[in-house]
């Protein structure tokens, strides 16, 4: 009766310690998929704390529905994620700031001037004067700042590009690895499945006994 004691005893504290821990990794998993999960929503243009609802039955059995080719995914990430936007806008602002310093190059109308004279000399309804001042940039093209908005309009239009190389690869990186744990899944399901139901029909048996 006291060795009994003593083993159970020494189970029940080793059950407690395997609970603690099983509650320690819960609390660890729970704090990644926080973290996943508004890193996923920033990815999509979502607020990090954007609620989740789930419309329809989940699909039954295995494998789960294929997912969408890498074109398309590519596609809709390319219009979702916040940084091809950012991009975008820096390139449309050096376009903006280029067409500004080329025109500077243009003649531009400094005043104009609509009159009406009258005098013995001059006879009725003739007596209409128009004035008008045109500066010509013909010193100063302002070549410098074509040449700085240039450079500052193909800079923005490399970065955009490696911004949708950059997401071009990263959809692809974890599509191939989206795939590749679908097959591990299904190869782990091949064999967990049959052990787990032998194991089952195992303890049913001892249980009958």
């Amino acid at each position: 009766r006291l060795d009994a004691s003593q083993a159970t005893a020494l189970d029940e504290a080793m059950a407690a310690v395997t609970a603690a821990e099983a509650v320690e990794d819960r609390v660890e998993l729970a704090a990644k998929r926080s973290a996943a999960r508004a890193a996923l929503f920033v990815q999509l243009g979502l607020p990090a704390d954007a609620a989740v609802k789930m419309t329809g039955a989940p699909p039954d059995g295995w494998p789960p529905p294929a997912l969408p080719g890498e074109r398309a995914l590519v596609e809709a990430a390319l219009r979702t994620r916040p940084e091809i936007e950012i991009a975008a806008a820096r390139l449309d602002a050096t376009g903006a700031r280029l067409f500004a310093e080329k025109a500077k190059r243009w003649p531009w109308l400094t005043f104009v001037e609509l009159g009406y004279e009258v005098g013995p000399g001059i006879p009725d309804g003739q007596g209409f004067t128009f004035q008008g001042g045109v500066e010509l940039p013909i010193l100063d093209t302002n070549s410098k700042g074509v040449v700085a908005a240039d450079a500052a309009q193909s800079a923005a239009r490399l970065a955009l590009a490696a911004e949708v190389q950059r997401i071009s690869r990263e959809v692809q990186v974890r599509l191939q690895a989206a795939r590749v744990a679908e097959a591990q899944v299904t190869d782990l399901r091949k064999i967990v499945l049959p052990a787990s139901q032998r194991a089952s029909a195992a303890i049913r048996n001892v249980l009958q006994a």
